[in-house]
């Protein structure tokens, strides 16, 4: 991801060849949970801090937007071309770029209506605002 500023996201689109197909501002399913490597104890308050720390960042977090209505216009766009470029935009509260990720969508059956995208994040951070 490219890292425009150090604000907290608030929403994410998801664009391919530059048609937005989808927009959303909250991540839902994701969980994370934490493995000890010792035996369970008391923890003290800074120790359970940093535990939590490395849990929420630990593993890839996957997330899943799916979508069949794309709209006539979006979906002729879509149709042509032999691979199809993805966008992923995440904003601060007023809509500006925060960070943006660009890949590439190669679907090995072009004949489908409808197709889901799933992206995996390497880093996930909550905030609390």
């Amino acid at each position: 991801m490219r890292k425009l500023s150090k604000a907290a996201s608030a929403g994410f689109t998801l664009s391919i060849d530059g048609v937005e197909i989808a927009s959303f501002s909250e991540l839902q399913g994701i969980s994370t949970k934490a493995t000890a490597k010792s035996e369970p104890r008391k923890l003290l308050a800074h120790e359970l801090t940093h535990v939590a720390q490395k849990t929420v960042g630990a593993g890839a977090v996957s997330l899943t937007v799916k979508t069949t209505d794309l709209g006539q216009i979006a979906a002729q766009k879509l149709r042509g071309g032999s691979g199809r470029m993805l966008t992923v935009t995440a904003t601060n509260a007023r809509g500006g770029d925060i960070a943006s990720y660009s890949g590439k969508l190669l679907p090995p059956d072009r004949s489908a209506t409808s197709e889901t995208v799933t992206i995996v994040c390497e880093h996930l951070q909550r905030v609390a605002l």
